[in-house]
């Protein structure tokens, strides 16, 4: 049975950052918007041109987990984690190197990865899932749906097709599911994520 990562605005799904060494840090605002939207919702793979190598992170942490997300909805993963993704879904996610280092330049995380989550799926069952209408018509096809702040309850339709094992809701992205097998490999190599909760299928 799938998971679904709660990530909050809060410590330690969040780590308050500053992007550096970005090339679009000087594009029009509209631009480096869609460049969030890649970020936060994965709407498309990032181009060479619009990839930050450097996050700056402004709170010392005695630890990090294996997956969080910071500054304009990036989403950094631990070498271990972007490892597993990697052999679990070969050349799926886009896995980009990037320098995670505290304020003091010191490393924060050794060889991280900014997570580019492309990969959808169109089972979410809204009426009995902790999401909100967004934009579009209940009734329509086209309808798009936040999740809440804080979730506790996300229900999927069951799965007919091939296996996957990490991906975003089509009509929620910001809902981010893990199958049950790489929720075993997680949970095998003792990785530290934010807090994961059961999928009820339907």
């Amino acid at each position: 049975m799938p998971f679904f990562f709660g990530l909050t605005p809060n410590a330690p799904s969040f780590q308050s950052g500053e992007l550096a060494e970005w090339p679009a840090a000087d594009a029009p605002a509209q631009t480096r918007s869609e460049i969030a939207q890649k970020f936060k919702k994965g709407t498309s793979r990032l181009f060479e041109s619009e990839t930050p190598r450097k996050l700056v992170l402004q709170r010392r942490r005695k630890q990090l987990p294996d997956l969080f997300f910071s500054s304009a909805g990036v989403h950094i993963v631990s070498a271990q984690l972007a490892s597993l993704l990697q052999k679990m879904e070969p050349e799926v996610h886009q896995l980009l190197p990037i320098d995670v280092t505290w304020r003091n330049g010191e490393t924060a995380m050794d060889r991280a990865r900014l997570l580019i989550l492309t990969q959808r799926q169109n089972r979410l069952v809204p009426d009995v899932s902790d999401v909100t209408l967004g934009a579009g018509e209940p009734d329509q096809p086209t309808a798009k749906y936040i999740r809440n702040a804080f979730p506790e309850k996300m229900t999927l339709r069951s799965a007919t097709a091939e296996k996957t094992h990490l991906w975003r809701e089509e009509f929620c992205q910001d809902c981010i599911v893990v199958s049950d097998e790489l929720h075993n490999k997680i949970s095998e190599f003792g990785l530290n994520l934010p807090k994961l909760r059961r999928v009820n299928l339907q």
